[in-house]
């Protein structure tokens, strides 16, 4: 966009800060013909160019290598605070699918049909820079609660059925790092679903179905200086998750305790709706319809006895979907992010029959490896059946 004409070539001009235009920010630069063809000092011409778009003489080789990705525009403080948060809806989702999968370790110790379980968690992830989703600390923590019963009937033979209902509540904090001062919330509310098939040779099946129900909020200052808010955006979305496994036992030794190794595989999708900012600078900016499937496989390897398990885990855990399309409220397509990448699990857990009504777990995991870490997980729960 030209600013400036010049009669002469004299004179020079320079900007305070980059200026945020929409959904992106722009610098000033000096020009000889107004169509960005030359980076001098002595053009006719001041206009204002697209950051991270670098200029390039036609008297030049071209500078960008061709293994050497092609340059994109940078993303204003406002629109990446805005993007960062429908991510951080995503990583609750995550984590909270992660943590209900646990309840099994509950399930083996207990003996009676019915039964309540509360859970606690919290944690902290950190994403890596990208164009629109850009560095972000946030630290989470959630509560859920359930119950179920032990059917009479069981779906296969050797082995018991559990069906039940569960509610969840998920808050991330997030600080911004490279994108001006600001923070931001995400809030997930989750109602759910579950059927559980342990058998006695091990084997299990686990199901999951919930809908989820999110609360977003920014506050960022721009690259002014000046204070952008975006307030209580709503946006919903359902999830389903299928995980199998298998516990292997050794040979039990003549304390009664035995190792055991116990392969898994999970497959969970999601499906985010649709929702847009109206920031209160005027920018309103959002995301389409997401899509997630993320698969699983790991293992535990542990040791049990009559009333503890003690055990150590991995996991591989791999993105399929996860494209993430940028629109402004009229419509008009900006940019993509893909949360497509793979990474590591790891951690440690312990699960303890207190008595015969009541069982208590214990967890701590970390990650690394992908575009999201988990620098830690710490994650607790009690079981009481009657």
């Amino acid at each position: 966009m030209t600013l400036i004409e010049k009669a002469d070539k004299g004179g020079s001009f320079s900007l305070t800060n980059t200026v945020e235009l929409g959904a992106f920010q722009y610098g000033l630069r000096n020009n000889e013909d107004g169509r960005g063809r030359y980076d001098g000092q002595d053009g006719h011409y001041w206009e204002l160019y697209s950051t991270g778009l670098a200029p390039v003489d036609p008297g030049k080789p071209d500078p960008i290598k061709p293994d050497e990705p092609e340059p994109k525009p940078e993303s204003s403080n406002t629109a990446s605070a805005a993007i960062n948060t429908f991510a951080a809806n995503y990583l609750l989702n995550y984590a909270e699918t992660n943590t209900l999968i646990q309840r099994l370790g509950d399930l083996r110790f207990t003996e009676n049909s019915n039964g309540a379980w509360f859970r606690a968690y919290g944690g902290k992830f950190e994403s890596n820079a990208r164009s629109f989703v850009k560095d972000f600390d946030m630290d989470y923590g959630g509560l859920q609660a359930g119950y179920d019963r032990k059917l009479d009937k069981s779906w296969f033979k050797e082995g018991d059925t559990y069906v039940g209902v569960f509610f969840g509540y998920g808050k991330g904090d997030l600080d911004y790092k490279d994108n001006g001062h600001g923070s931001g919330t995400a809030e997930n509310k989750t109602l759910g679903l579950y059927a559980t098939y342990v058998a006695k040779n091990g084997f299990y099946i686990d199901t999951i179905a919930k809908y989820v129900w999110s609360t977003n909020d920014f506050r960022v200052f721009d690259t002014a200086g000046t204070l952008v808010v975006g307030d209580d955006v709503d946006l919903g979305g359902f999830g389903a998750s299928v995980e199998i496994g298998r516990r292997f036992r050794l040979k039990e030794n003549r304390t009664g305790g035995r190792w055991y190794v116990e392969p898994q595989a999970q497959l969970s999708y999601l499906r985010q709706g649709s929702a847009y900012f109206n920031a209160s600078n005027g920018l309103r900016i959002g995301v389409d319809d997401f899509n997630s499937l993320l698969g699983r496989l790991g293992a535990l390897i542990g040791y049990e006895t009559d009333r503890t398990n003690f055990y150590a885990k991995i996991s591989y855990l791999k993105e399929f979907d996860g494209d993430l399309d940028i629109r402004y409220a009229s419509g008009k397509h900006i940019a993509g992010e893909s949360f497509g990448d793979d990474w590591w699990t790891y951690g440690i857990g312990v699960t303890h029959q207190v008595n015969p009504r009541n069982s208590l777990y214990f967890s701590l995991e970390r990650s690394s490896g992908g575009v999201f870490t988990e620098d830690w997980a710490i994650r607790g729960g009690w079981r009481v059946t009657f």
